[in-house]
């Protein structure tokens, strides 16, 4: 019996419009209607988190920023966005099922 990790997701029946050529994206929240504009840090975090265990989401978010950003800041300017998309309900951070459930 393998342990479920927890996977981040967005949350269902978002509406994500992006914008590149303001350098933004626009996202609605059907759920608690809402309507938020994302930087670009947002944008990118939104794009790498789904089916993301944290330390998955944490390598492809370095990876993807550097060399411009240290790892330091980089950490930084992740946790801060996760913790502001998760707030607004963006995305949820939820139990993987096991494999074999998943393939039932």
């Amino acid at each position: 019996m393998s342990c479920p990790k927890r996977r981040y997701r967005q949350t269902s029946g978002l509406r994500v419009r992006p914008v590149p050529e303001l350098g933004t994206c626009i996202v609605f929240t059907p759920a608690e209607p809402a309507l938020y504009t994302l930087n670009p840090n947002a944008w990118l975090i939104l794009e790498l988190a789904p089916g993301c265990a944290e330390a998955e989401l944490e390598a492809a978010y370095l990876a993807r920023t550097a060399p411009p950003m240290p790892p330091p800041v980089a950490q930084r300017q992740l946790q801060e966005g996760l913790s502001m998309l998760l707030r607004c309900g963006i995305l949820t951070l939820a139990e993987a099922r096991p494999e074999k459930e998943a393939q039932a």
